[in-house]
């Protein structure tokens, strides 16, 4: 069953079928047929029509822009540069489209590419962005020149204040040998005199802009953390994590997380939800989510371990990350990257009748957000 889907849209998928078999040199239905498989999450049907759409009508970049997308999204980064770049080449495009290109480069490890189509995205008249200072930030990191990161970083505290990004200039301030050069740049952020002695920046030295959903910490009778977040709370059983281990762990996986949901990994490093039931947007599942993973290499499972299991074992799209277990052992996702990142989708996978093409066929839509979906748990 194909979920987050109106039924409008089999139809109107099955209507653009039958009319690409009635002219099958029609470039532009061939498209369309591309598209709705995209809208689908097949992104295997959905890159075959966009490739024989490009055999028919090599110049429409269109198509390869979202051959390009959809590319992207399943982690083929060198094919999505191709793209991309033939879309550049073309000369009719969108100025996002070197912000896409830019990215890939980063993952790619080709980093002093990824900074030149970054300015070029920024010179043709794209308002400078978080996403975009920050992805500028981890490539002069990358690079060792931690001088321009903090910049980088800088500018997005001038935006968004989360602890996040001033746990990153904290960390960066510290990796830097000549600190005192620095100092200018700290200064007015966070009190240098002070860092020394920080894990994370507290509420006396930075103007922490508050999430909406309040965050809360007490303590139970064996000593163990208790977070009130929103309308849940939740058992931590794990110590926090750091800034550092988040970074490292998104480096692993060559992704950023999703904003809400880094957020509350930093602030709650997993454990037992209460309440914990939730039922998916197209009522078909009710389940419950029992534990959120924590990122640790120390209680098993955990965030990493189901990684390795689930996304590179070639179980769910690579786009989807594991956060939280229902009883089944059935995965909870967030969406890392493309249209629908930062949603939440359960995996049915006991309807799986096999396990060789990873694709959204038994994802079942939980929340458009991870806030949404924590406010959606139920007794």
């Amino acid at each position: 069953m194909l979920t987050d889907i109106f039924e409008e849209d089999l139809e109107a998928l099955n209507d653009y079928l039958l009319a690409f078999e009635l002219d099958p040199n029609d470039d532009k239905v061939c498209s369309l047929i591309g598209n709705m498989y995209s809208l689908l999450n097949d992104d295997e049907n959905s890159i075959k029509y966009y490739k024989i759409a490009l055999k028919l009508n090599s110049q429409n970049y269109e198509v390869w822009y979202s051959l390009g997308s959809a590319y992207d999204v399943n982690d083929k980064v060198a094919e999505a540069i191709e793209c991309y770049t033939t879309v550049i080449n073309g000369g009719k495009h969108q100025n996002h489209v070197y912000y896409d290109r830019g990215s890939c480069y980063y993952r790619n490890k080709m980093y002093e590419k990824a900074l030149m189509d970054l300015e070029m995205f920024i010179q043709l008249g794209e308002p400078e962005n978080e996403r975009t200072y920050f992805l500028r930030g981890n490539i002069y990191e990358c690079l060792g020149n931690f001088e321009e990161a903090l910049k980088e970083y800088k500018k997005v505290s001038s935006i968004n204040r989360e602890d996040y990004i001033l746990d990153r200039i904290v960390q960066l301030y510290r990796k830097f040998k000549d600190v005192n050069l620095l100092k200018d740049e700290i200064n007015g952020i966070i009190d240098v005199n002070k860092i020394n002695s920080l894990s994370k920046p507290d509420k006396e030295l930075v103007d922490k802009q508050e999430s909406d959903i309040k965050v809360e910490e007490n303590r139970d009778n064996l000593n163990k953390k208790i977070i009130v977040y929103g309308n849940i709370t939740i058992k931590e059983e794990e110590k926090s994590i750091s800034i550092k281990d988040l970074n490292d762990f998104e480096k692993y996986i060559g992704n950023i997380l999703p904003e809400e949901y880094r957020r509350f990994i930093l602030q709650c490093n997993g454990g037992k939800l209460n309440p914990y039931k939730f039922i998916t947007k197209d009522k078909f599942i009710k389940s419950c989510a029992m534990n959120i993973l924590p990122l640790s290499n120390n209680k098993m499972p955990n965030i990493k371990e189901k990684y390795e299991v689930f996304n590179k074992g070639d179980l769910i799209p690579k786009n989807l990350l594991a956060i939280v277990m229902d009883p089944t052992e059935s995965p909870i996702c967030i969406c890392l990257k493309g249209k629908n990142i930062g949603k939440i989708y359960y995996w049915n996978s006991a309807f799986e009748k096999d396990f060789v093409k990873p694709s959204y066929k038994n994802m079942h839509l939980v929340a458009d957000n991870f806030d949404e979906f924590i406010s959606g748990l139920y007794v």
